[in-house]
Order: structure tokens, then sequence, then C-alpha cells
């Protein structure tokens, strides 16, 4: 692996069944460009066993999503909120990872 290809990274995160089939399009896409880029696909709890293989498939890194926890507030109950708040929220996390010296976040 070249420091390039170490350095830089194209990521992406998948929810469910349909994103799935998104992000294999997506890894398949960059495949062909020729990057050199580390591919990351970071995948929610509903995705299923079969669709991680066909995702390790594509892409360098495939990893369970981690749960977003949110600070205890007045003004905010876990129970009260969306699951595409908590999705949204993972996302925004993407950037705080520091093995990566430039991240490209695309969503599927």
């Amino acid at each position: 692996m070249s420091s390039e290809q170490a350095n830089r990274a194209y990521f992406t995160m998948v929810n469910n069944y349909p994103w799935v089939i998104s992000a294999l399009v997506l890894g398949y896409s960059l495949r062909r460009t020729g990057t050199k880029a580390i591919l990351v696909c970071q995948c929610g709890q509903d995705v299923s066993p079969q669709s991680l293989r066909r995702l390790e498939d594509v892409y360098d890194t495939v990893e369970l999503a981690p749960s977003f926890v949110f600070p205890e507030s007045k003004y905010n109950d876990s129970d009260e909120i969306p699951t595409d708040l908590e999705f949204s929220f993972r996302r925004l996390h993407a950037w705080s990872r520091d093995e990566f010296e430039r991240i490209t976040y695309l969503d599927p």
C-alpha cells in the first residue's frame, strides 16, 4: 500500500438493504476509476451478514457503525430522537477519524 493510498479514504455509510445496493454501485464505480484511496463502508445494525460479505468484496474496510450517544439534557430525550438524526450524527463523526489525512464522505 502506497503512502498516498494510506492517507486518503472514501467513506460511506449504509443503514439497511436499499443502501447496500447503492453502496455496491458506488464502490464498484470508485474501483473502476483506479483510485488509490482506501474505501471504507460503515454499516448500521440492520445490514445483514450476507450484505456485509458483499460489501467486503468491494471495500477495503467494512465495519459496524458505533452507536451515537446523545448527551443528556433537559432538551432531548433519547427515546424521542429520530433514528435518521442519529444516522446523521454518525456521518459527522466520520471526520473525527485520525488514521487518514483526508476523508471524502460520499452518500451512496
